[in-house]
């Protein structure tokens, strides 16, 4: 089955071994890398050999793979710690179809021939429609997707090629009735002067407020906060973050989370015995995975917008942090939600009805937590392809709500 050699030729690096394909390559048909459960997987494997060759098959396995893990120095004496190892992993499908050649399991000898240059040679596959979590690349887990090609020979090792996918599940926020709601958090920290002084405590007290809970990447966070500081310290610094937090457990209930910066937004300081109002901080979301990770049962993902505070003597910030969650699909209207566009300093009975329609539409773009490599202890020596994976996710450009 010939192709035209330019549309692959460029795609993977050429080898000069004459027992090594000149391209092995995954291609997905209209170049679709993004896919929702129940959808038809379609495109070819791309092979070019600078000689006839005599293989048994070439297959195609399709592989939905969950799975964490990650090491921990436990027990032991002082000097020695044993290495533990926490694991969890769910199956999500594992099928192979032969494209080339005769079924393995009936040869036993190179006995098809490959020609010189290029050839393709399509596969299909119905991806199961059936609930499914969406693609997620973590520091000590995973939730993947991927395709590997393999050129099988007899008595020799295997040329294989791999290539991950996206699948994205919706998570709808119009279906959260909360998602509309403003999320309000306030903390107050003391400072208790020296067991000999005849001041009295001091405080700080800080408040803060998001003009909603649900967003989808390309919106903006806006958040409101105030910070009354009644000691004689000043507040050197206040800014807004928006945080990722990702929960792994393993299969015995041990987990373990990782905390990432996504956004910072630095505002200024406070003088001793001051108040100072922050009435709108925007904080673009970045496109980032789903909140929760529907569906799997091992990794969980929250999101938090928090204001802090950097007081002078003290090591770490004060801080309020707000739970946010971000969808794939934005909220449609706004069923009299008030624009909150600063704290009052009493709360408001009356609500203004601001109904909206969202109209942008979304593109899938690469998440900002970047690429992970998908190359596993499973894969040949020989591999091919896309080892460097980025999942991608929907990002509403020029939204505004």
């Amino acid at each position: 089955m010939a192709s035209v050699a330019c549309e692959y030729g460029t795609l993977n690096r050429r080898s000069t071994d004459p027992e090594e394909p000149r391209v092995f390559r995954i291609v997905f048909e209209k170049n679709k890398e993004v896919y929702r459960p129940g959808e038809c997987l379609s495109g070819e494997i791309a092979v070019e050999f600078s000689e006839v060759k005599r293989i048994q098959g070439i297959v195609v396995e399709f592989h939905g793979l969950g799975s964490v893990h990650w090491e921990e120095n436990r027990g032991g004496s002082t000097h020695y710690k044993p290495v533990t190892h926490f694991e969890n992993e769910q199956v999500y499908f594992n099928d192979r179809t032969t494209v080339f050649g005769q079924e393995l399991s009936d040869v036993e000898e190179d006995s098809v021939v490959v020609e010189k240059g290029l050839r393709t040679f399509p596969f299909e596959y119905q991806l199961p429609n059936r609930p499914i979590p969406p693609s997620f690349e973590g520091d000590h887990g995973f939730v993947r997707y991927w395709l590997k090609a393999a050129i099988i020979r007899a008595e020799r090792n295997n040329h294989e090629c791999k290539r991950a996918f996206t699948i994205l599940t919706p998570y709808d926020l119009n279906d959260e009735p909360e998602a509309l709601l403003p999320a309000e958090e306030s903390y107050t920290f003391t400072i208790f002067p020296s067991w000999f002084s005849c001041f009295r405590p001091q405080p700080i007290d800080i408040r803060a407020r998001t003009d909603r809970r649900g967003y989808v990447p390309g919106e903006t966070i806006v958040l409101s906060a105030s910070v009354k500081n009644h000691t004689n310290k000043k507040v050197q610094e206040t800014y807004a973050k928006l945080v990722q937090i990702v929960r792994y457990f393993d299969n015995s209930g041990f987990s373990i989370t990782t905390v990432k910066e996504l956004q910072s937004v630095k505002q200024h300081g406070v003088e001793s015995t001051t108040m100072a109002r922050f009435p709108s901080i925007n904080m673009l979301v970045p496109c980032v995975p789903p909140s929760g990770l529907k569906n799997c049962r091992f990794i969980e993902i929250r999101y938090e917008a928090q204001f802090l505070a950097s007081v002078t003597g003290k090591n770490s910030a004060i801080s309020v942090s707000l739970p946010i969650r971000i969808g794939t699909r934005p909220l449609k209207l706004r069923h009299g939600v008030k624009a909150l566009t600063d704290i009052p300093e009493e709360e408001e009975e009356n609500n203004k009805d601001d109904t909206q329609p969202q109209q942008n539409g979304a593109i899938a773009v690469t998440s900002v937590t970047g690429g992970y490599n998908i190359r596993d202890n499973r894969d040949s020596p020989f591999i091919h392809g896309d080892l460097i994976f980025t999942p991608m996710y929907n990002y509403y450009g020029n939204s505004s709500f």
